[in-house]
């Protein structure tokens, strides 16, 4: 389905449906101008007597055939106080799957009125945009009969005023491109093995990588075999297929290098640092990723840990970091019971931000690669197994 956009009001808008999301016990002509003057119709329509705009209930309104927008399918959305994104996405859907249900071709969605809704203007684009691709996803080997209905060819985002906003059409492209690698992975997903073998994998990765300006490395057998992956090539030996191991990496053109700045956790300078990024205009280079739980799935994606503290005991995280063989640049305030492999590299606090930022670059340039080291954790005492033991042992003597 092809996504459009429409301005210069509702003297210029047309589609064979539109699609309203209503919040139950709204009026939505009075909620939006814009609605009234599309379809003033709408008022005096018999179906709007027993719409309540109840989560779920609909309401297929039909004006005069002739007019630039003769059908208003009408969803409800619930209570505005419990109303989530998840609902709209679901009242855009369901209404998608109705219009394709009457051989509709096209469908209109009129912005000001999704923004008389709660979850701010573009973002409700988006979703919008998103949950009506996704509604026409569908996986069947069969073709389809000969009298089903033929999906909507197009979906027109409308806005008011002489041009659509960038903000608006960035907006809608981003929920049309989610939709489209969320139909793609189910696409790959749903595919028998018999017909989607590790090699056609491989080539829809590669199409992909050239299309979204990725890299993409493909391992067959012999580059498995050098990189000791055994276990794969094992499991693979109990198919007539060879196995692949696809790698996609996001590297755009011209930023090869550049590496993103990740800050985890929460801590009483955040709005400091979050204001000084937006001053910076560093909003792209810098994700504040918040309390997690996957530490060890950071610290594993991660090249250097950056860890300028104050003051700290046993840093539980420098352990962590070290466990995982990440390089960590630290403060010389940390204690020296951390260091438990030589990936630590203190650092006076005292010295310079751009020396700090000179030794972090030196040792991602110079970092070895990783390596397997339970064997020094193990030295340095921290092994379950062996802690478990010594506990018992206490509890059986004490």
């Amino acid at each position: 389905m092809d996504i459009r956009f429409q301005c210069l009001g509702p003297d210029q808008w047309k589609a064979e449906i539109l699609i309203v999301p209503v919040c139950q016990g709204e009026n939505m002509l009075e909620a939006c101008p814009a609605l009234d003057n599309l379809a003033p119709w709408l008022a005096i329509a018999p179906a709007m007597r027993d719409f309540q705009g109840k989560k779920g209930q609909q309401a297929l309104l039909h004006g005069h055939p002739e007019l630039r927008v003769p059908r208003v399918l009408a969803i409800g959305l619930g209570a505005r106080e419990d109303l989530t994104t998840d609902d709209i996405r679901t009242a855009v859907a369901t209404g998608v799957q109705r219009a394709h249900e009457l051989g509709l071709e096209s469908i209109l969605l009129l912005e000001p009125q999704l923004a008389t809704l709660p979850g701010g203007r573009e973002r409700l684009v988006e979703e919008s945009v998103y949950a009506a691709c996704l509604a026409l996803y569908k996986y069947d080997l069969k073709k389809p009969a000969k009298d089903a209905p033929a999906a909507p060819q197009w979906l027109a985002v409308a806005f008011e005023g002489d041009f659509v906003p960038d903000g608006g059409q960035q907006a809608a492209r981003r929920g049309e491109r989610a939709a489209e690698a969320v139909c793609l992975a189910r696409r790959l997903d749903n595919t028998p093995g018999n017909l989607l073998s590790p090699t056609l994998l491989a080539e829809e990765a590669q199409k992909l990588a050239a299309d979204a300006g990725l890299r993409c490395t493909v391992l067959d057998e012999k580059d498995l075999a050098e990189a000791g992956m055994n276990c794969l090539l094992a499991v693979g030996q109990g198919s007539a297929r060879p196995p692949r191991l696809i790698v996609l990496e996001h590297a755009p053109k011209g930023h090869e290098q550049e590496k993103p700045l990740v800050l985890v956790g929460k801590g009483e300078l955040e709005p400091e640092i979050r204001e000084l990024v937006r001053e910076k205009g560093l909003e792209d280079a810098v994700d504040f990723l918040g309390v997690r739980s996957d530490a060890q799935t950071l610290y594993q994606g991660m090249d250097l840990l950056l860890f300028p503290s104050l003051f700290e005991g046993l840093s539980v995280v420098l352990i962590e970091a070290q466990a995982c063989d990440l390089p960590c640049l630290i403060s010389d305030t940390n204690s020296q019971e951390t260091a438990v492999t030589d990936r630590l590299c203190p650092m006076s606090l005292n010295e310079s931000p751009e020396r700090w930022a000179e030794e972090a670059l030196r040792l991602l340039n110079e970092a070895p690669a990783r390596t397997d080291n339970r064997a020094d954790l193990r030295r340095a005492g921290y092994d379950i197994g062996a802690l478990a033991a010594d506990l018992e042992r206490l509890y059986a003597e004490g």
